[in-house]
């Protein structure tokens, strides 16, 4: 037959899905991953399977930072002390305290969210409710805790300056048209009024 309607037949969809499903747990990978099929995922479920997968994939990684990335790294700060190319670092220091120089700590691709809202409130809570930490949040989307507290005092640095340039540039501006500010404005007022209204007070004592 050159043609036959049949074919696939009825079966051939829940056969493909049961195969990619034994596949996906053979792997230790998330079905949905594998089969990139999030039809029938809602928060809950993919939020297991996500988390699932996350335990295989940590093993996938952990294994070339234990047997390759580390002692290379080891070799290469090794030679970068004893061929003198950071100078700041003394050989006979680094022989002294080369533990405590090749401290240091792998982080590995992050993972977007499934709900950001949700996942946001959760990992606020655990911070608050002291079960979880900001480098526990940011670990887990592959950023360092450190750069962001960093990266956010700077911004907020920035967002200051900018507020009081705004608000001198715009002080400027009034005094230039001879205008009192709004607020301060408002604040004579107030003081004008509670001066009035001690006033009658004073006279009757």
């Amino acid at each position: 037959k050159v043609v036959d309607p049949n074919r696939p037949g009825s079966n051939f969809v829940p056969f493909v899905d049961k195969s990619l499903r034994l596949i996906a747990g053979a792997l230790n990978i998330p079905y949905e991953t594998l089969a990139k099929d999030f039809f029938r995922t809602t928060f809950s479920s993919g939020r297991l399977a996500t988390l699932d997968g996350r335990i295989g994939f940590a093993m996938r990684v952990q294994t070339p930072i234990d047997q390759i990335w580390t002692p290379v790294y080891s070799l290469v700060l090794d030679e970068a002390i004893f061929d003198d190319q950071i100078p700041a670092i003394d050989a006979f220091d680094y022989i002294a305290r080369k533990v405590e120089y090749q401290t240091h700590r792998w982080q590995p691709q992050g993972y977007g969210y499934i709900d950001p809202e949700k996942e946001i409130k959760a990992a606020n809570l655990a911070i608050e409710g002291g079960t979880g930490t900001k480098a526990d949040a940011a670990a887990e989307k592959g950023k360092d805790w450190e750069e962001q507290e960093d990266q956010r005092e700077r911004e907020m640095i920035r967002e200051a300056e900018t507020e009081a340039r705004v608000a001198k540039a715009r002080q400027d501006a009034f005094e230039a048209e001879g205008l009192e500010l709004p607020e301060d404005k408002e604040a004579r007022q107030q003081e004008e009024a509670q001066e009035s209204n001690n006033q009658p007070a004073k006279a009757a004592a």
